[in-house]
């Protein structure tokens, strides 16, 4: 267990107990869902993968999580917008040749 003056809001005697009694791989507590929920928002928060913070002291045994989590979310939110506006450009130029 790594040693954090933070208060941990995911270590309750609940969070880290296995929720299906069949499965016990990634994702199977509460502590790592909300770990990577929290992930998820600060990937979308951050402007690019280079502004992604770190994970926090208190969750680093679980680090492999806020990694993976926020540096997905934050290249699927700019490859997501680029696509889309890659696609617009696309109908636009075909429409004005006449294509569409």
């Amino acid at each position: 267990m790594v040693e954090t003056t933070e208060l941990d809001p995911y270590d309750g005697p609940g969070e880290r107990k296995e929720i299906f009694t069949f499965y016990s791989g990634p994702f199977s507590t509460w502590r790592e869902i909300h770990i990577s929920i929290r992930a998820i928002a600060a990937g979308l928060r951050a402007g690019q993968l280079a502004q992604v913070p770190p994970c926090p002291a208190m969750w680093l045994d679980e680090g492999q999580y806020w990694d993976g989590c926020s540096m997905l979310a934050n290249v699927a939110k700019i490859y997501g917008f680029a696509s889309v506006a890659t696609l617009a450009g696309a109908v636009v130029a075909l429409k004005t040749n006449g294509v569409v």
